[in-house]
């Protein structure tokens, strides 16, 4: 039985685990307010599936999403930066500049029916966050829609 499967699980709003792993898809997370997890492996369907989810949401909050393992792990270091960024852009567009460290990449998105909030996403290849924003702290030029 997975944890998506139980009954108290449709009954949670917010989740926060500390040292455990979720072995299943990322597809049960979708409809959280607020979370931090931990999943085993993570894919760019996988987190253009959460944003979509998010975006759509009315409760969404915050959603931080750390991976022990992203996309192809047979891929060598190198190679798996490269494919795996192009296939980021291709999915999200090109990302904000922004971002504090080289390996971390950064994208606001409108939110559907919003004029106040913005929709933030920030990747590494061990973690993303996803956070709603006030568009007021949004960077000028930084939305894409």
């Amino acid at each position: 039985m997975e944890f998506a499967d139980l009954d108290q699980w449709n009954g949670v709003e917010e989740v926060f685990t500390e040292g455990l792993t979720f072995l299943g898809p990322v597809e049960c997370f979708g409809r959280f307010s607020r979370a931090e997890v931990t999943v085993f492996r993570m894919t760019v369907e996988g987190l253009f599936y959460l944003k979509e989810k998010f975006l759509i949401s009315r409760n969404f909050k915050q959603f931080i999403i750390h991976y022990r393992h992203y996309a192809d792990e047979e891929a060598s270091d190198l190679r798996l930066r490269i494919v795996e960024t192009r296939r980021l852009y291709e999915f999200f567009g090109l990302s904000f500049l922004g971002a504090r460290e080289v390996n971390e990449k950064h994208w606001y998105f409108g939110i559907p029916d919003s004029n106040s909030d913005a929709f933030f996403f920030s990747f590494t290849f061990r973690c993303s966050r996803f956070v709603k924003v006030p568009s007021l702290s949004v960077p000028q030029g930084a939305i894409q829609l």
